[in-house]
């Protein structure tokens, strides 16, 4: 027996309207990250993070969600906001798809998950020079041994090199960890690169959907 018109159309109208919601919704959050990624280019950071949070907020069970708080958290490692950043990034690492392992072993360093692992390690590093200004040594050296366990599946066997001609710096007391020291090194240039990223990704505006 043919189904009745009346009962197809009954049953494809729900669909229909889940199709076009979603449409929408997938329409707003580009819009949305292409506004942040203006504010960006605005030299106003914390509007853009607001943006970042609200999309977090509604996309907790939306398809591929670790990118919501990879872009909240990348903005705030642009503000120096080290606490924020790595609880939004940590959530982003629990979300993000494993990348598969490359001929080294390690993950695929250009892969999702080794974006967010570079970045919460950004996070970790600022937290570290903080507990160093304020003379927590100890605390210091926790936080960069975390950044750099943290980073390790996406260092290749080149990265672990050292310098073949290191730039000349005193001696570091004895106190100091040189991963701490190194991490200070980095830490403008990756506020940097962060902004730069969150400008160019994703359609002009991070991690786009």
């Amino acid at each position: 027996m043919r189904a009745r018109p009346d009962r197809l159309f009954a049953w494809t109208l729900p669909v229909a309207v889940l199709v076009l919601l979603a449409g929408i919704a997938l329409t707003v959050l580009w819009a949305s990250a292409s506004r942040a990624a203006a504010l960006l280019a605005d030299g106003e950071p914390a509007a853009a993070e607001t943006i970042y949070a609200r999309q977090r907020a509604l996309t907790g069970l939306w398809p591929e969600s670790w990118k919501a708080p990879y872009n909240q958290g990348t903005a705030q490692l642009v503000q120096a906001e080290w606490e924020e950043a790595r609880e939004a990034l940590t959530v982003a690492l629990e979300r993000v798809p494993r990348a598969p392992a490359g001929p080294d072993g390690g993950a695929d360093p250009r892969s999702p998950e080794c974006a967010v692992r570079r970045n919460l390690a950004l996070a970790l590093g600022g937290l570290a020079l903080q507990a160093r200004a304020v003379g927590d040594e100890a605390g210091a050296t926790a936080l960069a041994e975390e950044a750099t366990a943290v980073a390790a599946p996406c260092v290749g066997a080149q990265d672990e090199q050292p310098s073949p001609s290191p730039s000349p710096s005193p001696s570091p007391s004895p106190s100091a960890d040189p991963r701490v020291e190194e991490l200070e090194e980095r830490n403008q240039r990756a506020r940097e690169e962060a902004e730069q990223e969150l400008l160019e990704g994703g359609g002009g505006g991070g991690q786009n959907w």
